[in-house]
């Protein structure tokens, strides 16, 4: 979603305004909400067990890192 609204005006802008899409270096900014707001909303939009289902596999995230002794695994 976003980033398909992200591709549409990085298009739009490449055919009004070439000069600001052919520049070195970001300048784009974006979303004006204040980012508590965001992750309030993220939090409001997700069950309580989303929460605790994170949070119980945790611990087997972990005991499989341990097991690996640290390296990478999928």
């Amino acid at each position: 979603m976003y980033c398909n609204g992200f591709s549409e005006m990085y298009r739009k802008l490449s055919v009004i305004r070439p000069t600001l899409i052919n520049r070195k270096g970001p300048i784009l900014l974006h979303d004006n909400t204040r980012p508590n707001e965001r992750d309030v909303d993220f939090v409001d939009s997700r069950p309580h067990s989303f929460f605790i289902d994170g949070v119980n596999k945790l611990v087997g995230r972990w005991q499989r890192c341990i097991n690996c002794n640290h390296f990478y695994f999928e």
